[in-house]
């Protein structure tokens, strides 16, 4: 993982354990780093679960990048 995508990690991490509700930009945010790790093109769509199960990957990232 290159370091640009690292600081973005960064960020995103702190966003999404700070937080439990999130803005429309943030979740463009979210899904936009995802989308960079995993190489889907997943959107906001507005459901919960999707999102839930968006953030606990970049958690994982997260921890497997030791952040």
């Amino acid at each position: 993982m290159d370091q640009e995508l690292i600081h973005e990690l960064v960020d995103v991490y702190i966003l999404v354990t700070s937080k439990q509700r999130f803005t429309n930009l943030e979740q463009i945010k979210i899904y936009n780093l995802y989308n960079k790790i995993t190489g889907e093109n997943k959107q906001p769509n507005g459901c919960s679960a999707c999102l839930n199960s968006t953030i606990s990957r970049i958690k994982k990232e997260a921890r497997l990048n030791g952040i």
